[in-house]
């Protein structure tokens, strides 16, 4: 009986019909504008890892043919939104894919859901940061500033460095400018949501910047190239 009650509760769903109940009864504040919301969608779409390892995918591995991954990556992309502005159609609730889930498959792939989002953003902002964390020192290496290597990676990166020079491994290896950009950012966020938009604006207007720039500078340093 009681592995019964477990099954029933893991996939009983939230009806819509309580979801928007609730929904008229919500007191949150809309403090964002639909463009301050399309330019969250831009900056986490053009993220840290098209500045950091699209060159060397192109150079060193997949050549040309990373404009077919982009484009297969793209309409996985594109299906994705359009299941998410159903979902948002139908229950224009706060939760994202927690509440979608709940509402259709059930509570307890809900909560998996929940927890792999949770996940999701741990690991996308821990990729940012390095790569943020690699610029800024490549940035202080064009004024003569060198980091120590067991300062800017981690752990496991610092010894394999480590041994590439024949030392020993470092006892402490931390990569401080990654965690120091992460509470910085951390605090933006606890600062309000307004701010929060308005320094993601700026960001996206630098990085949409930089990718046109290589883009129409690149086009004149297309050749064609005779392989035999």
């Amino acid at each position: 009986m009681a592995c019964y009650s477990f099954w029933e509760r893991f996939f009983r769903t939230k009806p819509v019909e309580v979801y928007q109940e609730e929904a008229r009864k919500n007191t949150l504040q809309r403090a964002l504008g639909r463009w301050a919301l399309v330019s969250m969608g831009i900056g986490a779409i053009i993220g840290g890892g098209i500045f950091t390892l699209t060159g060397v995918a192109a150079k060193w591995y997949a050549g040309p043919a990373l404009t077919l991954s982009f484009g297969i990556a793209g309409f996985a992309c594109f299906l994705a939104a359009m299941a998410y502005a159903e979902f948002s159609s139908i229950l224009p609730v706060e939760g994202s894919a927690y509440a979608y889930s709940y509402a259709t498959v059930g509570e307890g792939i809900a909560w998996l859901i929940g927890w792999n989002l949770i996940l999701e953003y741990l690991m996308g902002a821990a990729t940012v940061v390095v790569a943020w964390s690699g610029y800024f020192d490549n940035l202080l290496r064009l004024f003569g500033i060198e980091i120590p290597y067991w300062l800017v990676n981690d752990p496991f990166t610092a010894a394999q460095k480590a041994k590439e020079m024949g030392q020993t491994a470092p006892y402490l290896a931390i990569n401080l400018p990654g965690f120091v950009i992460s509470w910085i950012v951390t605090g933006l966020l606890l600062r309000g949501i307004k701010e929060v938009a308005f320094t993601n604006n700026a960001i996206v207007l630098i990085k949409v910047g930089v990718v046109l720039l290589v883009v129409v500078v690149g086009f004149f340093f297309v050749r064609p190239e005779n392989r035999t």
